[in-house]
């Protein structure tokens, strides 16, 4: 019954739980590192929010 996995969000999800795309892993090693310390902030914010989701 239902999808046995979807993908939302950038993440793929399954009865396991998230996975991160190989896309969204591939975006992130493409990112340069900031420069400013906003660009820092906001670096860390979604690097944060990602560990936080597996």
């Amino acid at each position: 019954m239902g999808y046995p996995n979807v993908e939302l969000l950038g993440f793929r999800v399954d009865g396991l739980g998230l996975t991160t795309t190989k896309d969204r892993v591939e975006a992130f090693k493409k990112l340069k590192f900031p420069a400013r310390l906003k660009d820092l902030e906001t670096y860390i914010g979604s690097v944060t929010v990602g560990a936080q989701l597996h």
